[in-house]
Formats: structure tokens, C-alpha cells, sequence
């Protein structure tokens, strides 16, 4: 059975995790509890879980929700070079 590389695929993983690591600094930094995020975005505990862990893609509508719900921009979730991600006073407050 083929596997898919997706899932498999060491940078993806790197990628997906990097991502999860920034939205839960964002959501902290904000002073929110998981349950806050999802109710501000829209979506379930159990999405905010899995997208912090990293477990599961981050599909484009989450992204978007999660960036309005935190009041930055949703590149900030994605930037390699994201330096901010390192010094969250950088970030905008609402």
C-alpha cells in the first residue's frame, strides 16, 4: 500500500509544526486559553488542538479564522523568516 507522502514528508512536518509552535505563541501572547481561540474563530477546541500540535494540515479557511480571531496577518502564521515569532511584543494588539 502506497503511503502518503504528505503525511510522511520530513519539511512538511517541520512546516506544519513551525505553524502550530506560532499559532499557540500568538493565542498565549493574547492571553487566550485554546477554548477563547476557537470560540473567537469559530471552531472547535479539538481544531485548535490538533492545529497547535501540529497533527493535521492547516487548511486555508482555519488560517484565516485563526488570524482575524488573533488580529494579524495570516502570513504571520506562515513566514519562514518570521522573526517576530521569536519576540511576540511585536505583534499587533487588537
Amino acid at each position: 500500500m502506497p503511503t502518503n507522502k504528505r503525511l510522511t514528508d520530513p519539511w512538511l512536518m517541520s512546516q506544519r509544526l513551525a505553524v502550530g509552535d506560532r499559532l499557540r505563541r500568538l493565542r498565549e501572547w493574547r492571553n487566550l486559553r485554546q477554548p477563547d481561540l476557537a470560540e473567537r474563530a469559530g471552531l472547535s477546541r479539538y481544531t485548535v488542538y490538533r492545529a497547535e500540535l501540529g497533527t493535521s494540515p492547516l487548511n486555508a479557511d482555519h488560517a484565516h479564522l485563526f488570524a482575524r480571531a488573533l488580529s494579524v496577518p495570516v502570513e504571520w502564521l506562515f513566514a519562514d523568516d518570521w522573526t517576530r515569532s521569536d519576540d511576540p511584543s511585536d505583534v499587533p494588539q487588537p
